[in-house]
């Protein structure tokens, strides 16, 4: 689990959100998806304010959240479904999208769920 620290856009307080994500150690970046078509809270907050802090496990930095490619997001969600086939019937249901595995399906699926790559403020910087 990373922890994501936002700002909320209407209130300004801090907010923190569990979620599941995953890593490209090549690029440094981690990688979280948004549910519900993006209308999640702190996707909005991560949006409104793509200054964000992070905490997955030890590691904790500052970061800047950017919207994910939509191939990445298909990519992500076959490997999802790779490793627990059952995930194919729960995207399908929670988007009402026919998907049926292929990464043609999959990319019509991936607007459901938008992504935000979090890169450390020192990678976007050149430090």
């Amino acid at each position: 689990m990373l922890l994501l620290h936002t700002t909320g856009r209407k209130t300004g307080k801090r907010r923190i959100t569990p979620l599941e994500y995953s890593h490209d150690p090549a690029a440094d970046t981690y990688t979280v998806m948004a549910g519900w078509g993006g209308k999640t809270d702190w996707y909005r907050n991560a949006c409104a304010n793509p200054h964000v802090y992070v905490q997955v496990g030890r590691c904790a930095f500052h970061a800047i959240a950017q919207p994910g490619p939509g191939e990445g997001v298909a990519e992500t969600l076959a490997e999802i479904i790779r490793i627990n086939p059952c995930a194919l019937r729960m995207f399908a249901r929670w988007s009402d999208e026919p998907v049926d595995g292929s990464m043609e399906s999959l990319r019509k699926l991936a607007v459901h769920y938008p992504s935000l790559a979090l890169h450390s403020v020192d990678k976007v910087a050149g430090k």
